[in-house]
């Protein structure tokens, strides 16, 4: 029996409920209400093509001129539009939709107990009842292995994606984390410099203690944040500052952000310590050119492709 493999689409994920009464309203995973004038597009689409008394689960893209915008620009619009910006007039929203429940299992550990497998086939029946282009299904293909499996996840990932996610066909929706999804996706090591260390936010529990290692590549052309790993060295740090800076760390991250208007460096995504210290093997910090290098070895590595012969 095979599994489901979807694109990870590295939209803002968002509920839409469609109520009987017609209304549609949208929400982010914090609760955030959507102003529903700027999506009408959507939610005409909704109205004409998915099932009243349901709530759809996805997420949004972002398109200018018709191509998807990268994750940080179309996220970035997505929360401006949210705060009561506009699109421009050559961008426009698209709900990438992976699952539907009714509205009536929307409640604390709610469940949902019609197998995946039927629950995707009937939300593609109903996108087929009408034609549409603001809710789209989410790119899908059958999987036999957990090797067909990687090869898929490194097909989205060449193509500038996050990864895929693997779910099962038998599996029931539930009110938490379900243990019959997994998540393959991009993650590839490098080793940057401590240059400072950034105290902890006012308000938090890290207030007047370490945070945060600021860290930079060798030509300083990439910076990042990268959180105090655990308690323990935590407490080295705050004793001992002087005794990391400088220091290599070896950094663990899902993607290269590139520079932007609010950032003319180069940054990671996801960055988090790989270790609970420092190195003492390397005194110099990976370079900008052996960052990408590490990204594109962990996309076209070619173990996930020997595994079926490709």
């Amino acid at each position: 029996t095979g599994v489901f493999s979807e694109e990870k689409a590295d939209g803002m994920f968002a509920n839409i409920d469609f109520e009987e009464s017609d209304n549609v309203s949208i929400r982010s995973r914090q609760g955030t209400e959507f102003p529903m004038d700027k999506f009408s597009a959507v939610a005409d689409d909704v109205r004409n093509r998915l099932r009243p008394g349901t709530q759809n689960h996805g997420e949004f893209l972002v398109l200018r001129d018709g191509v998807v915008l990268p994750r940080q620009e179309g996220n970035g619009i997505m929360n401006s539009v949210i705060s009561g910006g506009d699109f421009a007039t050559n961008e426009r929203p698209v709900f990438m939709i992976w699952d539907q429940i009714p509205l009536s299992c929307v409640v604390p550990k709610g469940k949902y107990k019609v197998p995946y497998g039927l629950r995707f086939d009937d939300i593609n029946t109903q996108l087929l009842s009408w034609p549409g282009d603001s809710v789209c299904m989410i790119p899908t293909k059958i999987v036999y292995s957990l090797a067909e499996a990687k090869v898929h996840a490194v097909e989205f990932m060449k193509a500038g994606k996050e990864g895929s996610v693997v779910k099962h066909p038998e599996a029931i929706w539930t009110d938490s984390t379900s243990k019959e999804q997994v998540k393959i996706k991009l993650e590839f090591e490098v080793d940057l410099e401590i240059y400072a260390i950034n105290p902890g936010g006012v308000g938090t529990k890290n207030e007047g203690r370490a945070g945060a290692f600021a860290c930079r590549s060798s030509d300083d052309m990439l910076r990042v944040d990268v959180t105090v790993k655990n308690e323990k060295l935590r407490d080295r740090v705050d004793a001992n500052p002087e005794e990391f800076v400088g220091r290599i760390i070896p950094v663990t991250a899902n993607d290269i952000m590139a520079p932007s208007e609010s950032n003319e460096l180069y940054s990671l995504f996801l960055p988090r310590m790989a270790e609970d210290s420092y190195r003492l093997d390397k005194l110099v910090a990976d370079d900008l050119s052996r960052i990408e290098a590490a990204k594109h070895a962990a996309i076209f590595g070619e173990e996930a492709l020997k595994e079926v012969g490709a």
